[in-house]
């Protein structure tokens, strides 16, 4: 690919200056969705409270924010437990907390909606059982549980103020996450300037991970920097030039598996000078996409994700109709967790932008306890890592 064809998949364009039609709230007003078991929470809630509650507003580069948190978790085995537990979260979150429900496996409700959607699937009932005993199923259940909390409480802040009440962003987390970096949202404040640097930025490790030459039109080209660009919003050293990354697969960052639809494509990529074989990125509407995009920032599918209160409106009950969303990209798997979350986001004509890496995922099936800890017990500042999940300490 000659230098000119390089530049000219490059560039930007500023096309019309357009008003952003979503007002946040100052400060910003997150939701955090808090579900799973207590198995490791007593290691990770530290970092919880760390990256995710803190303001950080003592910092001007950050964004000031409201942090509130709902939690569903799967009731434990013992009274004392569970009471141990309880205590442990409102003593450590303090008046972020504002809900807190504990869902028995054995609950009625619960049984009842779960055989409802199983009878429903045409699948193998060891298929079945697994989806019983699995958290596949709840997972979601207990989202669903705290979108009703999350709701409930918005409605309860209006009445009083007699103002309406709306989150911003909403973020789930499960409790055997630890999140190794400050939250802070300050991408929502990003002026073209920023974005245009940014988008070089992922042009760069686009030309180290493959060559461009295997993109083989410059409408995929772009649409694969769209890409990489929204995923790194969160996590924004994501992807970082160094030659390690490529021979090292323990440094290797920026496995992206995103779905762009087709009418946020179509509004982000836009055609340059009338011809027909040259594209640019709107940069007008990439950053109007930013604050008002039907979209959402994942990380290994649904362990942790990001979205704006307008998307989750759509996917919260996906608790109670799970096994309803039939995948066409992978539909002998429709049922597992990860299929009926990605169907549910395409079925309402949302963006889903997902990575992963290898020290990130090789946390689900091979935990290393040295990959992320220091003999002292002291969490390894990686830059190749945002988030992993504690399987034990």
């Amino acid at each position: 690919m000659s230098h000119k064809l390089y530049k000219k998949y490059a560039c930007y364009s500023i096309h019309y200056i357009m008003e952003h039609t979503h007002q946040f709230s100052d400060p910003l007003k997150i939701a955090v969705i808090y579900t799973g078991q207590v198995r490791t929470m007593e290691h990770t809630l530290p970092y919880f409270i760390e990256n995710v509650l803190n303001n950080n507003i003592s910092n001007p580069s950050k964004v000031n924010k409201t942090v509130h948190v709902f939690v569903t978790l799967e009731l434990p085995n013992s009274e004392k437990e569970k009471k141990y537990f309880e205590s442990l979260l409102i003593s450590n979150m303090g008046d972020h907390i504002k809900s807190l429900v504990w869902l028995d496996r054995n609950n009625n409700e619960w049984i009842e909606t779960r055989e409802r959607l199983l009878s429903n699937m045409n699948i193998y009932e060891q298929t079945k059982h697994y989806l019983r005993t699995s958290g596949s199923m709840i997972e979601h259940y207990q989202t669903y549980i705290c979108y009703q909390q999350m709701k409930s409480y918005e409605d309860y802040v209006t009445k009083e103020t007699g103002i309406e009440y709306k989150y911003d962003f909403v973020e789930r987390v499960r409790t055997d996450i630890v999140i190794c970096d400050p939250l802070d949202y300050h991408w929502i404040n990003m002026d073209k300037e920023t974005i245009i640097k940014k988008l070089d930025k992922q042009i760069s490790f686009m030309k180290k991970k493959e060559p461009l030459e295997k993109i083989n039109t410059p409408y995929k080209f772009h649409s694969s920097l769209v890409a990489y660009f929204m995923t790194s919003l969160v996590n924004e050293d994501r992807f970082q030039i160094d030659e390690t990354q490529f021979i090292d697969p323990t440094k290797y960052r920026g496995d992206v598996s995103s779905i762009i639809t087709q009418k946020d494509e179509e509004k982000i990529i836009q055609i340059l000078n009338n011809n027909s074989d040259e594209y640019c990125i709107n940069l007008d509407e990439l950053q109007n996409y930013i604050i008002n995009g039907d979209y959402i920032i994942i990380f290994r599918t649904n362990l942790v994700y990001f979205t704006n209160r307008s998307c989750f409106e759509k996917i919260y009950r996906l608790g109670i109709e799970y096994g309803c969303h039939n995948s066409q990209r992978e539909p002998a798997y429709f049922w597992n967790s990860e299929m009926q979350f990605q169907t549910i986001c395409s079925d309402n004509n949302i963006s889903i932008f997902n990575s992963d890496n290898f020290i990130e995922s090789k946390s689900l099936y091979e935990y290393e306890k040295s990959n992320y800890f220091d003999e002292n017990n002291q969490l390894k500042r990686r830059d190749d890592l945002f988030y992993f999940i504690m399987r034990s300490f």
